[in-house]
Order: structure tokens, then sequence, then C-alpha cells
């Protein structure tokens, strides 16, 4: 009985140690892909102020700037 209980400890200390490594990974890349898709918010807008300042063909901002949508 003391075996079995010793085992189910250090498989349950195994397992918090994987869950804890997994949860940080799964925090991280969702860090990274709101961090991502703030700057690709911005650079779009940034594209599309700056070609609408010049005498470039409105098409062609529109274009530009949905470009980097998908």
């Amino acid at each position: 009985m003391e075996d079995s209980l010793e085992q189910f400890s250090g498989l349950f200390a195994q397992l918090q140690d994987i869950g804890l490594s997994l949860g940080l990974k799964i925090v991280v890349v969702i860090i990274i892909f709101f961090v991502g898709r703030s700057l690709a918010k911005f650079l779009r807008r940034f594209v599309k102020r700056t070609l609408s300042k010049t005498s470039i063909d409105p098409t062609i901002v529109a274009f530009a700037s949905a470009a980097r949508r998908k």
C-alpha cells in the first residue's frame, strides 16, 4: 500500500511539473499572438496613412493596406 502511495505521489509531482511547463508555454504563445496582432494592426494603419498622404491612387492605398490583413 505504501509503495503505491509513493508511486502516485511521484506521478502526481511529475504531472504538476509537466502541467506548469506546458501552461507557461501556452501563456507565452498567447502573449506573442496578441503582440503580433497589435503590431500588424499598427503597421497596416501606418501604411494606409503614409500612402494616403502621397499622390498615390486610392485604389492602390486600399490594396496595400488590405494586403497584410489575412
